[in-house]
């Protein structure tokens, strides 16, 4: 039997770019998103997309998922000690009673407590309640800047946090070109 000599000298390149590929990639690479100081990670994010879409009457990405968990903290702060509050118990039961299984994550929660809301507001005589009036006047107190001023992060698999555009906006690659341009 003979002995082949390999190098590892190959391997460890391999190793050495694919961390340094990693370290350039934005949110730590494990993170999928950093909402205004907490960090989810691919999965969760990823779980928290499926878990919504199954209940959605409409399918949803992660644009909306990352913006509505964003957003929902300026929304939760305004109906606060109101009728319509919700805790999280509640949002879990009515996540289930749409079919659900499981447990809902936290950025699940988020979205389904800003659908609650956003349905409350859209709802036929709630602007006449008199218990929304503080509830509204916080609500028209928050500005654009007070959104363009939320701390969120995304993976860059995801796009960009861009809350102008209405949250995470993919981008294309600059090394990617429109079919039939060169």
């Amino acid at each position: 039997m003979s002995h082949v000599k390999r190098s590892t000298r190959p391997a460890a390149l391999v190793i050495a770019a694919s961390l340094a590929l990693s370290a350039c990639s934005g949110p730590g690479m494990r993170e999928g998103a950093v909402i205004n100081g907490t960090s989810y990670s691919m999965q969760e994010v990823q779980q928290a997309v499926a878990q919504v879409d199954s209940v959605a009457a409409n399918p949803v990405d992660v644009s909306q998922i990352v913006y509505e968990a964003a957003v929902v903290h300026l929304i939760d702060d305004a109906f606060h000690g109101s009728p319509y509050t919700v805790s999280d118990a509640e949002l879990t039961s009515t996540m289930r009673g749409a079919g659900l299984e499981g447990e809902p994550n936290e950025l699940a929660l988020d979205s389904a407590r800003f659908r609650h809301y956003a349905s409350i507001l859209q709802a036929p005589g709630v602007q006449e309640d008199p218990s929304m009036a503080p509830v509204l006047a916080q609500l028209g107190a928050v500005t654009q800047e007070d959104i363009l001023s939320l701390d969120v992060e995304v993976n860059p698999r995801f796009g960009t946090w861009s809350p102008e555009e209405g949250g995470v906006v993919a981008e294309v690659p600059a090394w990617i070109t429109p079919s039939g341009t060169n």
